[in-house]
């Protein structure tokens, strides 16, 4: 009887320890910031949007060394690749230069719509935003002409989110 009680204990507690390590986070334990939490980041450049705690010196994606780089003849990136998954953005953080573009690609068996934080107003790039939803298969484009760390969403789903973070 003993021995049952053990082995029930030590299941129980290891079930207990398996939920904490892949329960989902809430956004604050990304370092994503609420709605009514204050950001006690420096106020950002006019122009700029910097909503996120984000390291900024991260190597930017036309330097051919970011995943997802779709490469010219020549050897040198022209476009960033974020690929869309039903698990969400591939890469959560994408860095790449001013100017340069970002393809995002719908491998889902959804819809998706990139635009702008914040949901649902697209208000903080409100250039940055596709302004329609594409099936599997679909993509949209943008080049990024500011300097700054720009979150975004799929619209139909905006719990899944990513940043782009343009650098000069």
């Amino acid at each position: 009887m003993k021995n049952i009680i053990v082995a029930i204990f030590i299941i129980i507690v290891g079930f207990a320890i398996g939920w904490y390590i892949v329960r989902p986070k809430a956004p604050s334990q990304l370092g994503i910031l609420q709605k009514g939490t204050p950001n006690t980041s420096p106020a950002p450049e006019k122009g700029t949007y910097n909503p996120v705690e984000v390291p900024v010196s991260g190597k930017p994606a036309d330097t051919g060394e970011a995943k997802g780089g779709i490469r010219t003849s020549g050897g040198v990136v022209s476009e960033t690749l974020v690929s869309y998954t039903d698990d969400g953005f591939h890469e959560p953080v994408v860095y790449i230069k001013l100017g340069s573009t970002v393809l995002f690609q719908n491998n889902s068996s959804r819809d998706l719509w990139i635009a702008s934080a914040p949901h649902p107003t697209h208000t903080a790039y409100p250039e940055f935003d596709q302004k329609k939803s594409v099936g599997r298969g679909g993509s949209y484009t943008f080049t990024f002409t500011k300097v700054g760390a720009w979150k975004y969403h799929n619209h139909m789903m905006p719990d899944q989110t990513g940043i782009i973070v343009v650098q000069q």
